[in-house]
Order: structure tokens, then sequence, then C-alpha cells
């Protein structure tokens, strides 16, 4: 009797544990929202600024030759003035005579200044980078990453310079003239102020043809910083891309992601990730040209007021529809960070031409602190050839650049700043990889450690 009497005590008890958990379950309310823009501010413009196409293209390097020596400004990693003074100057030269060509091999002259770009770009950004009075000439849908400036003879104040478009496969694609005025001003810290110059060497890659300029000697006085940062607002990001739209949030940790029809935007306090589903859909619409993606993006981030720190173009594809943009300072690239706080990228769709994702940071840097105590002195171009040579690690036939880049990353939880820290990079099997070059005890002197 006293085994039937407890076995309906837990019976009840069963019974009862199950009602609650119903009702529980019945009342409860996960940790999200539904909101509509309505409850939102209307702005959809961040507090950057707007940029034009010729702003946002930039060379990696400038590179002077004279007689088989190689020469590029000292101060290119202290504050890339001089470039950005010579791309200023590019825009009033008058290119002339512009006409397409297909040709293997390096330009060859006595004298000749080189631009290298980071990316392939299409030929339609010449009217941009140059004075052009009849775009129609330009030759389209062709690329080029770099631009050489050749010069025959002696360049004085007479010399004209023949203008050679290169494609990454050292084809000269297009070419044209330079009139005396515009190449003499641009050969001119060549010829007369040659004092601002350092000198170079060209390494090419164990079985490959790709040309790296690297320095002869140490690299000196090359920023390291301590940055602070600002939030970037993301309401205006939400009322652009998630406008009209009945938006859920889901919140888990320090990410949050909404939901709207067909879209996802997912963002934390540093980046931003939006995607469009429907826009993924495989379509028959016409796809744009390089260039048609380029001008798009730059209207649509320009219509943001989206340029919150200083961004240059890194690639641009027709498929997929994309372009990314990488983060500069002092005129280096940003090539090591935390997630989504160094790039820009816009992915276009097939089906529509709206966009189909985008991601960029929800911060920009301020610069703490500087002193002359803080740069730091890399090792010699000489001394990376060897390393990577020497190494198990790295296969020349797979590296196709080796460039001076920053590494950004947040100091210890709970700081407000990050450390910007200039180091080699090599770009190997299309990723750029950090070369630990005091391990192998090759210095590295990095003041204010």
């Amino acid at each position: 009797m006293r085994v039937e009497s407890a076995k309906s005590i837990i019976l009840i008890l069963l019974i009862s544990f199950s009602l609650i958990l119903t009702v529980a379950l019945w009342y409860y309310q996960p940790d999200y929202k539904e909101v509509t823009n309505n409850e939102t501010v209307k702005n959809t413009e961040l507090n950057g600024e707007q940029q034009t196409m010729a702003q946002i293209i930039r060379p990696d390097k400038v590179v002077f030759s004279n007689n088989n020596g190689y020469y590029t400004y000292k101060d290119s990693y202290k504050n890339n003035e001089h470039v950005k003074q010579l791309m200023d100057q590019m825009k009033n030269f008058p290119l002339l005579d512009i006409t397409a060509t297909k040709s293997k091999g390096i330009p060859e002259g006595d004298r000749s200044v080189e631009l290298l770009f980071p990316a392939s770009l299409p030929s339609d950004v010449i009217t941009d980078l140059f004075s052009i009075s009849d775009s129609n000439s330009i030759v389209s849908k062709v690329d080029f990453n770099r631009i050489f400036f050749v010069y025959k003879g002696t360049a004085n104040e007479d010399s004209s310079a023949e203008v050679v478009f290169v494609n990454d496969q050292n084809e000269k694609v297009l070419k044209g003239l330079l009139p005396k005025n515009g190449a003499t001003s641009l050969i001119k810290d060549l010829t007369t102020n040659k004092d601002v110059l350092r000198d170079e060497f060209l390494y090419t890659p164990d079985q490959t043809n790709h040309r790296i300029y690297l320095p002869e000697n140490q690299v000196d006085q090359v920023p390291k910083k301590l940055l602070t940062y600002n939030a970037i607002d993301v309401a205006p990001l939400q009322n652009n891309l998630l406008s009209g739209d009945k938006v859920t949030t889901i919140i888990s940790g320090n990410q949050k992601e909404q939901r709207g029809n067909y879209k996802r935007l997912t963002y934390t306090d540093t980046w931003l990730h939006y995607v469009n589903v429907d826009s993924a859909l495989i379509g028959t619409v016409p796809s744009m040209s390089k260039y048609q993606i380029m001008t798009k993006a730059l209207n649509e981030i320009n219509a943001q007021m989206g340029w919150t720190d200083t961004f240059k173009i890194n690639g641009v594809s027709t498929s997929p529809q994309k372009v990314d943009y990488l983060m500069h300072y002092n005129g280096i690239p940003v090539l090591s960070s935390s997630k989504g706080t160094s790039t820009i990228s816009i992915t276009y769709s097939s089906k529509n031409g709206n966009i189909r994702e985008y991601s960029r940071p929800l911060i920009n840097f301020d610069s703490y602190r500087y002193s002359e105590s803080q740069d730091a002195t890399l090792p010699s171009g000489n001394d990376v050839v060897t390393y990577i040579k020497d190494s198990p690690q790295y296969n020349e036939r797979l590296i196709d650049d080796i460039k001076i880049g920053y590494s950004l990353f947040p100091q210890k939880a709970g700081s407000p700043a990050y450390n910007l820290i200039p180091q080699w990079f090599v770009h190997e099997n299309g990723k750029w990889k950090e070369l630990d070059l005091e391990e192998q005890g090759i210095s590295s002197s990095k003041g204010g450690e």
C-alpha cells in the first residue's frame, strides 16, 4: 500500500513539473525583437568623407630607373607625400596618341619612371588619372597594373616620354605620349632632386617573371602607432540596407543579427557584414564591366559618406562582380588585422545589380601619440630575400610580391586602443603572410616598446 501511495505521489509531481514547463515554454520570450523603420532615424550617412576615383587609386610604389639602377622615395614609409604630389600632377598631364599594342617584355629606355599598382585596373581609369582630350580614344577591355614613362637618351627639359601600360603577364597593352612639360616634371626628382630617393634592387623569384623592388639597406623611421578609435553609428547603414523591411533582431553575445526580407545584417562593435539572399540568385542580366563595378561602388560609398579612414582599391573582378578596398596608414597598406577592421568589400548580384554582400569596419582610427622613439627600423630587402630562400616555409615559385605593411590588432581586452606595427610581408599563393625575421636572428628594431 505504501508503494502504491509513493507511485501516486511521484506521478502527481511529474504531472506538476510537466505543467510548469509547458507554461514556462508558452510564455518564454527569446532574446529578439521586431522593429520597423519608423523606429529608426532616417539618416543614411556615416561620419566619413567622399572620394574621387583618382583618390582611391594609388600606386604601391614609384620606381625610378637610370642605367640599370633603381630608386624610390626615402619617405615612402613615412608619409607618402611625394607619391601623392606626383599623382595629383598627373591629372594635369595631357596623354596623347593612345593606341593599343600587344607585345611581351618590359619597356626599355635609358631612364624610366614606373608606377606599380596593387590591383589589375581597367583601361577606363586612364581618364581619371590623366588629362584626356578624347575619352573615346581609350581602348577598353584591357587591364594594366603598371605604368612606365620611358625616356630615350638624357632626360632634360626638351624630353617627351613614351607611356606604356603593362599587365600582370608583362604584356604591353597600351601606349601613348607624354609631352615634354609633363615628362620633365615627372622625372625631375631623378634628374635634379636625387637626395629624396634611396637605392632599390630588383628581385625576381625563382622560375617566375614577377618584378619586386626591395630596399638595398635597412629601412629606418617607419612609424609605429598606438591608435584610438571611434565607433561608427550602425543606424545609417541599417536605414540604407534594410529600408522598408520589417526587421527581426537576434542577439548572441556581442554579435547582433538583423533579418529583413531576404536580407541579413550581422554586426559587432567593430565590423558589419550584410547579405541579400534574394540577390544571390543566379540571373541573366548583362554583367557589369570592371569600371562599372568600381564606379557603382564608389558612388554608393560616397552617398553613405562612407570613407571613414584612408582606403585604396585593392582588387576588382567581374566574376564575381566584386571590388575590395584596403586601409592605408601613411601610405602603407594594412595587410593583417583583426576581423573586419581594415577592409571594405562590395559584391553585386548578377541577377539585378543590387548589393549582394557588403562588409566594412564600424570603427575609425585616430593617432594617439607619436614620437621619434616609436619609429621602427626594418631589415633590408637583401636580408628578406636571404631569409625566404633559406626558409622551408616558402616556395619562391608561388611568391609574386613582398612589401612592408602594417599589422593592426587591439591591445588587451578592455583597452580602447589598437597597435599599428610595421613589418615585412610576403604574398604567397594568393595570401599575405607576415615574415618572422627575428626568429632567424635578423634584427628588426621597433622602438618605444
